[in-house]
């Protein structure tokens, strides 16, 4: 088992980030966007004064080390078929495999080497429950996840060394001769973070996932293990119509959002990826204090170097976060990602751009991550000479200097444009002898 070692990078006197190692790939593009105008960029080394930020994300709970998931393999009474033996359930969760990864792969990567799924598992056999699919319609996920925890726990030795628990269940709970529109699918988490719960005798916090059978997609199973490690969902300020929360599930470049930039992996039962943003990252302490730079814009614009996300390594930033305003839950995160590894379903290479709010859902007490968008929400991907401008609230430019994919990192111009002088003179009284 080997992790990356993170090294502070030094600053050059072009006043650019550096970064010694060389990373080889060639990205590639499916469309260009018209380049705007690029903002002057300050080289003295001065004008790089940074402040590294060593907290981690407001509200955020650190994982490391082993997470073992068990994978618990149950049927209706009246439904009999088994769609995989367990041992491919088990491949999926609980083994390294090069050629098609699995689970444990995702997490091992995208994560940076923080967490494993050592020591997960499956059932041993397929069980049969003491609930007809019928009975499975009208329950709530939790108790569905509760009929398979009672039926397959006796099975299952030191429940006490898991993480998370996932119902397999082997029939859609919505079937060809169901009314129209019924709403019988149920797959999903059963919250956010581990709960309270008792398998074999063993009570303890359990992250709890239900899965059907159209649902075992990697891609889904990687959104509702987010959910079990205690991620929401991933916003846009673009809606895309999905639910009735504006911008909910709109983010296609974080697995807490979308799979619409998923890529196809057959072996493992379809749709997987893509990664997960720098927010994401951050608030699970993925990303490492010497690895994230917080800057407050001036009118001087700065230049930092920051890597991949799609493909991390060893040392560099990877992540650029600017504050917004006094509440320290409002900032713009910046990444760049690239069309490999788990991101290689991605739109095309470059920088993206996201906003946390802290207040834009009422009576959410945590912040949440917004992907900025340029024209829509499939598209927020800023490529070099590209400039993204906010005047509301807070005046911020963030433009695209330069890209290299052969060494793996992109470098961003961050500044606050200059104020406008006024074209009037102001008027001191109708009288005029102020």
């Amino acid at each position: 088992m080997f992790k990356a070692t993170a090294t502070q990078p030094t600053s050059s006197s072009s006043g650019t980030t550096s970064l010694p190692e060389s990373v080889g790939g060639t990205p590639t593009r499916r469309h260009r966007w018209a380049r705007r105008g690029v903002v002057a960029v300050a080289t003295t080394a001065a004008s790089l004064a940074l402040a590294v930020s060593g907290a981690p994300a407001a509200h955020a709970a650190p994982i490391s080390g082993a997470t073992p998931w068990l994978l618990l393999l149950c049927k209706p009474s009246d439904r009999t078929p088994e769609p995989h033996p367990p041992s491919y359930y088990r491949h999926l969760i609980a083994e390294h495999d090069a050629v098609n990864p699995t689970l444990w792969d995702y997490w091992w990567d995208v994560s940076n080497y923080n967490i494993n799924l050592f020591y997960s598992g499956a059932s041993p056999k397929w069980v049969t429950t003491n609930r007809t699919l019928a009975n499975l319609k009208t329950e709530s996920r939790e108790q569905k996840l509760q009929d398979c925890m009672k039926a397959a726990g006796p099975d299952i030795a030191n429940p006490d060394t898991y993480y998370g628990l996932i119902a397999v269940w082997n029939v859609n709970f919505t079937e060809a001769s169901d009314p129209p529109k019924a709403n019988f699918g149920d797959s999903g988490a059963t919250g956010t973070g581990p709960v309270t719960r008792t398998l074999n005798n063993n009570t303890k916090p359990y992250a709890g996932i239900v899965m059907e059978p159209w649902a075992m997609l990697p891609s889904i199973l990687e959104h509702e293990m987010g959910h079990g490690y205690g991620l929401e969902h991933a916003f846009s300020l673009g809606g895309c119509g999905k639910v009735d929360q504006f911008g909910e599930y709109c983010d296609p470049y974080d697995a807490m959002g979308s799979y619409e930039y998923s890529f196809p992996q057959p072996a493992n039962g379809g749709a997987a990826g893509p990664g997960l943003s720098a927010f994401n990252l951050d608030k699970l302490g993925f990303i490492p204090a010497a690895r994230k730079v917080e800057l407050t814009p001036s009118v001087t614009p700065v230049k930092v170097a920051i890597r991949s996300l799609s493909t991390p390594s060893a040392s560099g930033y990877l992540m650029v976060k600017v504050p917004l305003g006094d509440n320290p839950d409002h900032y713009y995160t910046i990444e760049y990602r690239r069309r490999l590894g788990w991101d290689a379903g991605l739109n095309m290479d470059g920088v993206v751009i996201h906003e946390v709010k802290p207040d834009a859902v009422k009576d959410h007490t945590t912040p949440l991550s917004y992907e900025v968008p340029r024209d829509n929400w499939l598209d927020a991907v800023w490529s070099v000479g590209e400039n993204f401008h906010n005047n509301n609230p807070h005046s911020v430019d963030i433009t695209v200097a330069s890209i290299d994919p052969a060494n793996n990192f992109a470098v961003v111009s961050i500044s606050t444009p200059a104020p406008v002088p006024p074209t009037t003179a102001p008027t001191y009284g109708s009288s005029g002898s102020g």
